[in-house]
Formats: C-alpha cells, sequence, structure tokens
C-alpha cells in the first residue's frame, strides 16, 4: 500500500510520461492542465465522470507556479485532493487481484 506521497510521486513520473515532457525534473501548468482535461466533466459524455475525478474546480493556468518539480507536485497533490483520486483508485483496482489486503495492511 502506497502512502499519498509515494502516489504523488508516482503520478508525477506518469504525467511526465503520458504528456511525453522533455524532462523528468518537473511539470509545466501546461503539462498539467493538459493531463487533467481528460478529468474535466463532460456533459455529453455517455458516462459521466465520476465527482472524485472531476479536476473542473482547478484552474492550472491561476496557480502560483508555472513549474512543478516534484515536491511542488506533492503538495499541490495534498492541497487538491482531487488530483490523486484516479492513482488512488488504480492501487485499489491494482491490490483486487494481488495477495489479500490483510498482505497489505502488514
Amino acid at each position: 500500500l502506497l502512502s499519498k506521497i509515494e502516489l504523488a510521486q508516482f503520478l508525477f513520473f506518469v504525467i511526465a510520461k503520458e504528456v511525453k515532457s522533455w524532462t523528468v525534473h518537473y511539470l509545466t501548468a501546461t503539462q498539467l492542465q493538459e493531463f487533467y482535461d481528460f478529468y474535466r466533466e463532460d456533459k455529453s459524455a455517455k458516462e459521466p465522470l465520476p465527482k472524485s475525478f472531476d479536476a473542473s474546480g482547478i484552474s492550472f493556468a491561476r496557480l502560483q507556479l508555472s513549474r512543478y518539480y516534484m515536491p511542488d507536485f506533492v503538495e499541490l497533490c495534498h492541497r487538491f485532493g482531487v488530483l490523486l483520486n484516479p492513482v488512488v483508485h488504480l492501487q485499489r483496482c491494482t491490490q483486487q487481484f494481488l495477495p489479500s489486503r490483510s498482505f497489505w495492511d502488514d
């Protein structure tokens, strides 16, 4: 079971890979916006986005930083918990197919 800090660190690298970042040292606000555009509520979608995944309330362009190094991104994830929810969900789904929950709780 990964902690929220570890999940945020993992997510940092996932986003860097997904947006084809030139560097793995930082993410730009534009790259974060590009990644989280997928997690914005689309009223015309057949299946609505779970509210816990909806990042519509976050405007990365209005945030204080334009570059997010890993510690900055971890702090951002703690400030906006919704940013971590997709990877928390992934962890829980993965746990269902791996050794029992008692294994993970030890």
